[in-house]
C-alpha cells in the first residue's frame, strides 16, 4: 500500500514539473542599443554657423595729398648716449603716399558712457624717444611711463598745453603713473626737459572708439554700435578734419586726405 501511494505522487510530480516550467516568465531581453547616439546639446551648439555680428567696423587709410616733406633727422649731439643712435623725425611721417600717427576717433561725449580699462597705456622711453609717439587713452585709464634708457629723462606732463606734472626719472626708476589724465576731448601730452625732442601725444576719449593709422595709413576701430556717427582725424601738426559716417553691422569704410 505504501509503495502504491509513493508511485502515485512521483506520477503527479512528473506531471507538475513541466506545467511549473511552461507558467515560469521569461526574462525579458533589452532593446539594442543604436549604433550612433544622438548629438548632446553642446555638439548641436558647436556645429550651428556662428550669428553675425550686431557691431560695426570702421577701416579706412589716411593718405597724404601732395609733394612729402622729405625726411630729416634729429640731432641728438646732447646727449651723448643718445647721439650713438640716429632718429628720423616724427613730426610729419609719410610713406608712399600715406600718413601715419593719426589719431582717429568717433567724436568725443556721443557714443555713450563706457568704463575706462584698468590696464594701463604704457608709453616707454626707448632710444631716447617716447614709444609710442602717438597713442589713445579713456577717461580715467591708468598711463604708465617707463624709462628704458641708460640715462636720465625728465617727464614733464600738460593737458592742452597747461603743465600736469614735472618728474625727473632717472635711469632704472620706477614707473610714473597716472589715472588723472585730462577729460575727454582734451590732449595729454609728454616732454622731456633734458631732452628736448622727445614729445609723446595721447587724445582722451570717453570711449574706446579710436584708433591711430600705421605706416600704411591704416586704421580700424572695432565693435562700434551701428548708428550715425562724426568720425574724427586728428594730427597733431596738419590739424583736424571730420566726417558723417552711417556706421552698420560688419565693415564700413572711411578714408580721410590730409592736408
Amino acid at each position: 500500500m505504501k509503495r502504491a501511494t509513493i508511485l502515485s505522487l512521483a506520477a503527479c510530480a512528473l506531471v507538475a514539473a513541466p506545467l511549473a516550467i511552461l507558467a515560469a516568465p521569461t526574462a525579458k531581453t533589452p532593446p539594442a542599443k543604436p549604433a550612433t547616439q544622438p548629438a548632446t546639446k553642446a555638439a548641436t551648439k558647436a556645429a550651428r554657423p556662428p550669428a553675425p555680428s550686431s557691431t560695426g567696423t570702421i577701416s579706412g587709410v589716411v593718405s597724404y595729398q601732395g609733394k612729402a616733406p622729405t625726411p630729416s633727422t634729429v640731432s641728438m649731439a646732447s646727449d651723448p648716449l643718445c647721439a650713438k643712435s640716429k632718429l628720423p623725425s616724427e613730426e610729419l611721417v609719410v610713406a608712399d603716399g600715406k600718413l601715419r600717427d593719426v589719431h582717429v576717433r568717433i567724436k568725443a561725449g556721443t557714443a555713450g558712457k563706457h568704463k575706462a580699462p584698468t590696464s594701463p597705456l604704457v608709453i616707454a622711453q626707448e632710444g631716447c624717444r617716447y614709444s609710442p609717439h602717438v597713442a589713445g587713452a579713456m577717461v580715467g585709464q591708468p598711463i604708465a611711463i617707463r624709462n628704458e634708457d641708460a640715462t636720465m629723462h625728465n617727464v614733464h606732463a600738460y593737458v592742452d598745453g597747461e603743465t600736469w606734472f614735472n618728474r625727473s626719472q632717472p635711469k632704472g626708476a620706477a614707473e610714473i603713473r597716472e589715472t588723472d589724465t585730462g577729460e575727454a576731448g582734451e590732449v595729454f601730452e609728454l616732454k622731456c626737459n633734458v631732452h628736448s625732442w622727445m614729445r609723446a601725444l595721447v587724445p582722451i576719449s570717453d570711449h574706446p572708439f579710436f584708433a591711430v593709422s600705421d605706416s600704411k595709413g591704416a586704421f580700424t576701430i572695432e565693435k562700434l554700435p551701428p548708428g550715425t556717427y562724426t568720425l574724427e582725424a586728428w594730427h597733431a601738426k596738419l590739424g583736424l578734419k571730420s566726417m558723417k559716417i552711417v556706421v552698420k553691422a560688419g565693415t564700413n569704410k572711411a578714408d580721410f586726405q590730409f592736408p
